[in-house]
């Protein structure tokens, strides 16, 4: 658990969430399959949370003051930083009446719980970080003329792109992240019996999947093959297990309500030359129109950042904030990082650019810009079980899960995690590759 903790403040998200890119450079993947890196790590915090009280107490106070606007990962993480390892007295304002931002109202429960990320909070508010909901902040200079030294802003990426589609506007086709968000505060939208979701990232694997959850019957069109779907290859199985239908090489080009009901007018389509975005570029196929019929259509094809205009930073392409190298915008004393910048990224990219901003905030304030911390040493190993490895091929320890039958009407996680035995047994598999120098 600790060593988890010294590189992020939010070790259940990380355990639970992350797309572990880390797992496609584990060395053991040549061998036979590569370490269950993020499974472990949420075995880690689900044993070792108590752990917790050996971080430390926040640094002593400096005197400065900083703002950070949004509480999503990498507004959360900043404001860790700047408040436990550096001194600052950081407050952070959010615009809806819980934290967490997409943790909270983009991430289902079945794959984040609410104790969960509420427990990760906890860890920020025991950092000295003051928090203020229902808080919508629109200007950068009027935080900076309140007595902010710097300002931080994490707004996300929560307005969804348009279809570009005649009949986009129809009763019945919804954004996802609006869809997401209200599923999230409890409410259960009326969606029908039929449900099309358009588009193949994340987003739209939720979205499929949460709406298998509130009862519908529910299937995601997608322009490309399943191979080129930018969502998670695990939630894509995953979603299909559930009762998802694909129906790839497809894409809708109009949307009409007809006699209560929504005509979707999609072409087959076939793949082309390679893209800017190195895949290969979907080409319509003459004569290939077809109809689908649905109650509810629900857009996923996409999110950028919705950048007030009195905010008093240049924004770029896709309205991302434009930053220079020290994730300083063209405001002085205005920092920002996270999806607003990068456009929709992973959990784990966003904690990444939170804390090379707190480093940069630091130095603006004066400090030294050290924010790393460590929690662990040599005598720590003493207590672990020998997890050196054979070399010899042995198969992944499966991570258990809930029968697909039973998670009809309820979003409790579809994932139970690792006894204590199978994450020692799937430690053992680590070749230790650290220790080769």
């Amino acid at each position: 658990y600790l060593v988890v903790r010294e590189s992020m403040p939010l070790p259940s998200v990380c355990g639970l969430v992350c797309f572990h890119p880390c797992e496609s450079r584990c060395r053991r993947g040549s061998l036979d399959e590569p370490i269950a890196i993020r499974a472990l790590k949420g075995a880690a915090v689900k044993y070792g949370a108590r752990a917790e009280a050996r971080t430390g107490k926040p640094a002593p106070r400096t005197g400065k003051k900083v703002a950070v606007v949004g509480s999503g990962p990498a507004g959360l993480t900043a404001a860790y930083y700047l408040s436990k390892v550096c001194g600052h007295q950081v407050t952070v304002f959010e615009q809806f009446e819980k934290l967490g931002g997409m943790l909270r109202y983009g991430i289902p429960r079945y794959r984040l719980g609410a104790e969960d990320l509420d427990r990760d909070i906890a860890i920020v508010r025991r950092a000295g970080v003051k928090f203020k909901t229902r808080t919508r902040v629109e200007s950068s200079s009027k935080l900076l003329k309140q007595g902010f030294d710097a300002v931080f802003l994490s707004l996300g990426a929560h307005q969804g792109l348009s279809l570009r589609m005649p009949g986009e506007k129809s009763p019945g086709v919804t954004d996802c992240v609006q869809f997401l968000r209200e599923v999230s505060r409890g409410k259960r939208p009326r969606l029908g019996q039929e449900v099309v979701v358009i588009g193949g990232g994340n987003s739209a694997i939720d979205a499929a999947r949460t709406t298998r959850r509130l009862g519908a019957r529910v299937t995601i069109l997608y322009r490309r093959t399943r191979a080129e779907m930018p969502a998670d290859p695990h939630e894509i199985g995953d979603a299909l297990e559930e009762g998802v239908v694909l129906e790839q090489l497809v894409l809708p080009v109009a949307a009409r309500r007809r006699r209560g009901r929504l005509e979707i007018t999609c072409q087959r389509m076939e793949l082309g030359p390679m893209d800017d975005s190195g895949r290969r570029r979907p080409v319509p196929i003459a004569g290939s129109d077809f109809t689908v019929t649905a109650d509810t259509l629900l857009a996923a094809i996409g999110q950028q950042p919705e950048i007030p205009k009195r905010l008093g930073v240049e924004v770029g392409r896709a309205n991302r904030i434009a930053v220079n190298d020290e994730m300083v915008t063209s405001h002085p004393g205005v920092f920002a990082a996270g999806d607003a910048v990068s456009g929709p990224a992973s959990v784990v990219e966003a904690i990444g650019a939170a804390r090379r901003a707190a480093r940069a905030i630091d130095i603006y304030l004066g400090g030294s810009g050290d924010i790393d911390e460590v929690f662990t040493g040599p005598e720590d190993l003493d207590n672990l079980p020998a997890i050196a490895s054979s070399g010899k091929a042995s198969r992944r320890v499966p991570v258990p899960v809930r029968p697909v039958k039973s998670l009809s009407g309820d979003f409790l996680p579809v994932e139970k995690g690792y006894t204590k035995q199978a994450a020692v047994q799937e430690a053992r598999r680590c070749l230790r590759c650290d220790l080769e120098d």
